[in-house]
């Protein structure tokens, strides 16, 4: 029996094994397709690939999944009750063997899609250079068109062939202002004689030797301006000529002399596609007049070519017949885009070229880019993804061989289903337990003795938001020396914090001989404010209680002064009753005095009478 149960567990084991990564290879295969076809691949391909790998991988993954979910690829058993072991052995190598099959195809399936999508891509990044051309072509076409309608301008001022200071500064202000591309400008007379030139430190330019400047003497001034192309102190310029007329007479013509090399620098800066990239400007010879790298200014399109095949014998007739084509093609100002086969660096260049029109003169603006700049990372990804998924082939056989060598064992099978409930139950209690700390409606946190924050439930977002820091990172400093303090104690802290519109009263609580503190958070901002509100009564009622107690002193300061009033009174009045008895007595002796002389007077009177 245990041996049988062992075999049936490999078993089961190597099916469902095999079932889950055909399914996780299934899947990769379908979601890189689709990847794929909604860059730039066709419609028939976003049909196809996907078609193809669901009949030909669907019905093996239904059968291995619906086999080893009802346990059918455990192996028969012969008539004597013992089990058989080939039909066991046959499945696993089937499993195997489809996987591969299934591996081989998807890699067959990439394979072809990568080429697609590269071919798709290399189309697209050689329009996109033929833009880039066309841009350059116009930017440069625009800045010497500028040139000449400014130089036609600068031609209309007759007066600039008179020798006064206003027509130098005139001319010097003209130069400045095309710096960038023009070398010197110049003011001959009808002979070629240089009037005046810009800058004066430098030599007066030679014109009279030019072939525009003597068909415009022939004709004189007939027409527009003209433009010639030669070499001075060995630098390729351009000289454009606008004839002044006075009164309807060539009398001389403004001649302005355009720095090819630092034209051309200006117009091609910048415009490299990739760190390999050239761009090439070719005159109508064939000559190469200018290299953002500098490797074959100077030189014709064809001596490059031959010194490229000279290097390498391996160059095809097929491919030197291309190379002159494009080249003629170049050299003719014609607009397009082409590949070429490059014998230095044995790889393709994707080439787009477009005609540049300067004044009469045309040339040829060919940008070059090795092909490995664009499908380089593309084969780079295909390496990968064919690394990775041989890879997981590898890994799938040595773990198809693992399983079957080292499946568990009778006893750990029937374990398993005894303690299922056991182990259902402990889960359902483990899951509880670890939602009650993130259901607590107050912050919980746990940090480190480095102050890195170790969990934080969901309720203290808002006070990590405060305190600017978030789960995995450090606490501010001084939140940290709490955790140190606390932990060097060993004994909880509280300390109260802000938070928002709340006051959180904080507890910082080491936890035994645990390396950490449990910060636990109680919103105590109703009993503040009902402390706050207890203490503004109780200093309401003090202040009552201290005003009272100054009315009574006043109360009995004004009493002891209401009976000290009194007192003075009633002295007063006994002192008045003295007074008026005083008075009487005064005024009884006043009389008597009044009665005496009145007696008196009256015996003088009768006493003289007689």
């Amino acid at each position: 029996m245990s041996g049988k149960l062992d075999r049936q567990a490999r078993t089961a084991t190597v099916g469902r094994f095999a079932a889950v990564m055909g399914v996780i290879f299934f899947c990769e295969a379908a979601v890189m397709t689709i990847l794929h076809a909604f860059n730039v691949r066709g419609l028939w391909d976003i049909v196809l690939d996907p078609l193809l790998l669901s009949v030909l991988t669907g019905p093996f993954l239904l059968w291995m999944l619906a086999g080893s979910r009802a346990g059918k690829i455990a192996p028969p058993e012969h008539e004597d009750g013992t089990p058989g072991g080939r039909s066991s052995r046959w499945r696993a190598s089937a499993a195997i063997g489809g996987l591969v099959v299934i591996t081989a195809m998807v890699l067959v399936g990439l394979r072809s899609s990568h080429a697609s999508y590269e071919r798709q891509v290399t189309g697209a990044f050689q329009q996109r250079q033929l833009v880039t051309a066309r841009s350059i072509a116009a930017s440069a076409e625009e800045i010497v068109d500028e040139v000449t309608r400014d130089l036609e301008y600068l031609a209309r001022d007759t007066d600039i062939i008179d020798i006064t200071p206003d027509a130098q500064q005139e001319i010097e202000s003209f130069r400045s202002t095309h710096s960038g591309v023009m070398a010197a400008l110049a003011i001959v007379d009808a002979e070629g004689n240089t009037v005046r030139w810009s800058p004066p430190s430098a030599e007066p330019p030679d014109v009279s030797t030019s072939r525009a400047f003597a068909e415009m003497r022939d004709t004189r001034g007939a027409g527009s301006v003209k433009a010639t192309q030669d070499r001075t102190d060995d630098v390729q310029v351009m000289r454009v000529f606008a004839p002044i007329r006075r009164e309807g007479k060539f009398v001389g013509a403004v001649c302005g002399v355009i720095d090819l090399p630092k034209f051309w620098k200006k117009c091609l800066t910048g415009t490299e596609a990739g760190p390999r990239t050239s761009c090439w400007v070719v005159d109508d010879e064939g000559v190469i007049v200018h290299d953002t790298r500098g490797r074959f200014t100077g030189r014709t399109w064809a001596q490059v070519e031959q010194q490229w095949h000279a290097e390498d014998s391996r160059a095809k007739e097929e491919d030197e017949a291309a190379e002159e084509a494009l080249r003629d093609r170049v050299r003719r100002g014609e607009e397009g885009v082409a590949s070429c086969w490059s014998s230095p660096s044995e790889e393709v260049e994707l080439v787009a070229f477009t005609p540049i029109h300067l004044v009469h003169r045309t040339y040829g603006l060919a940008i070059v880019t090795p092909g490995s700049e664009v499908s380089g990372p593309i084969q780079a990804h295909a390496r990968v993804t064919y690394g990775l998924m041989l890879g997981m082939l590898l890994f799938l056989a040595m773990a198809g061989y693992v399983s079957l060598r080292g499946v568990r064992a009778r006893a750990q099978l029937l374990a398993g289903h005894r303690h299922a409930a056991q182990r259902k139950r402990a889960a359902k209690q483990i899951a509880s337990l670890a939602r009650f700390p993130d259901e607590n409606p107050n912050p919980v946190l746990r940090v480190a003795p480095d102050g890195v924050i170790l969990y934080s439930n969901h309720a203290s977002r808002s006070l990590l938001e405060v305190w600017g820091c978030r789960e995995d990172r450090r606490l501010p400093d001084e939140w940290h020396k709490l955790v140190v303090d606390t932990l060097a104690a060993g004994r909880s802290r509280e300390v109260e914090a802000q938070c928002d519109e709340r006051s959180l009263l904080l507890t910082f609580a080491p936890i035994g001989d645990s390396d950490y503190v449990n910060v636990y958070a109680l919103d105590v901002t109703e009993r503040k404010r009902a402390e706050e509100q207890t203490h503004i009564a109780r200093e309401k009622a003090e202040r009552a209680n201290e005003e009272l107690a100054r009315w009574a002193e006043d109360l009995d300061s004004a009493r002891g002064a209401t009976l000290n009033l009194a007192e003075d009174l009633e002295h007063a009045r006994a002192e008045t009753v003295a007074t008026n008895r005083q008075l009487e007595a005064a005024i009884e002796n006043a009389n008597l005095m009044a009665a005496e002389a009145e007696v008196g007077s009256a015996a003088k009177s009768e006493f003289l009478a007689n």
